[in-house]
């Protein structure tokens, strides 16, 4: 009676030539399959979420690199048009050149609309 109470109880390990076996009841067997199956099912989750925030995160470093190009495409763009600026700041003119060099264009225009009216 007692060899028959271990046997539901506890897992019994025997040895069969130079193998080792456990007898163990069929309740113990499934409690074990379905902790094995939640475990797998666990890690293949955790696979997933991995995955995916591998994915996510590679995702993010491109859009990261991508407005990065963008920015020192701007940057770029500004300092040329800054340094036009500063080209055209630069040119000094003289109000009398500009006043002469208008009435210099003026009596041309002014030369030419007559001569072609006559």
């Amino acid at each position: 009676m007692v060899s028959l109470i271990s046997y539901c109880q506890y897992p019994t390990a025997k040895t069969i030539g130079k193998d080792s076996v456990v007898i163990i009841t069929t309740k113990q067997a499934e409690k074990i399959n379905k902790i094995h199956t939640k475990l797998l099912d666990s890690i293949a989750i955790v696979k997933d979420e991995a995955y995916n925030l591998a994915y996510y995160k590679l995702e993010t470093v491109d859009k990261l690199y991508d407005l990065e190009n963008r920015l020192d495409a701007y940057k770029a763009y500004v300092d040329i048009k800054d340094k036009e600026i500063e080209t055209l700041k630069s040119k000094k003119r003289s109000p009398i050149l500009v006043t002469m060099l208008l009435l210099i264009g003026w009596t041309l225009y002014t030369g030419i609309q007559t001569q072609t009216t006559k």
